[in-house]
């Protein structure tokens, strides 16, 4: 083998271990963040809000407010490993001991680490059913193992649930002309025992309340 050959070979391997220590060291920076966030404060327009943020790995960060009137908002956050932050809704998040410092022009908050509760279960197997805002009915079939697919205007939609750490992650496919997500779900009993979920998953059409049939 002639020395170009280990040249090209020498530079690849180095490549690919610069790539692996930013990948590490990213992931160190990250650890420290990881972990479930609760804060309260007051809007723009004075009005109360409730913030609650999981951070459960570098590409999936999770904030989620609540206003008065508990209408949800949820977020994607996104991990600046340089300057070690945290960042959505034009938010700067940074460690303050084990909380998070939060600022956004004036807004400025606290939001306390929390203590995991219980681990979630994955809800019961069976069909569910969902509401859209037009009134249009989905039907979801869901398996013992977290598995669902629902039918939308002739084309097959998929996902599955994950329990993560205490909570319960909703993630889903691209399809139909629909990117893949990531949100959470809440279990609430309304006739029986968890007989609908509270599956929050912005800007997609399996967002809302699934019924147990």
């Amino acid at each position: 083998m002639n020395k170009h050959y280990w040249s090209w070979l020498l530079l690849l391997l180095a490549g690919c271990h610069d790539s692996h220590d930013q990948g590490s060291d990213e992931q160190a920076a990250y650890s420290a963040f990881a972990g479930q966030y609760q804060a309260s404060f007051l809007d723009t327009d004075n009005q109360p809000q409730l913030l609650q943020m999981a951070l459960l790995g570098l590409d999936n960060n999770l904030v989620r407010l609540v206003d008065s009137r508990d209408q949800r908002q949820l977020l994607a956050a996104q991990f600046d490993a340089a300057n070690r932050q945290l960042r959505f809704a034009g938010y700067q998040c940074q460690l303050q001991g084990q909380d998070l410092a939060c600022q956004s022009g004036t807004t400025s908050l606290v939001a306390k680490r929390q203590a995991w509760a219980e681990a979630s279960t994955l809800p019961a197997a069976g069909s569910y059913q969902l509401q859209e805002s037009d009134g249009q009915l989905l039907d979801i079939n869901l398996d013992a193992k977290g598995n669902f697919t629902a039918a939308y205007q002739g084309c097959s939609l998929s996902g599955h649930f994950t329990q993560a750490q205490s909570l319960l992650q909703v993630q889903t496919d691209s399809g139909c002309g629909l990117a893949a997500g990531t949100g959470l779900v809440e279990a609430h009993s309304l006739y029986g025992s968890a007989d609908q979920l509270d599956v929050q998953l912005p800007g997609s059409v399996l967002s809302g309340y699934w019924t147990h049939l």
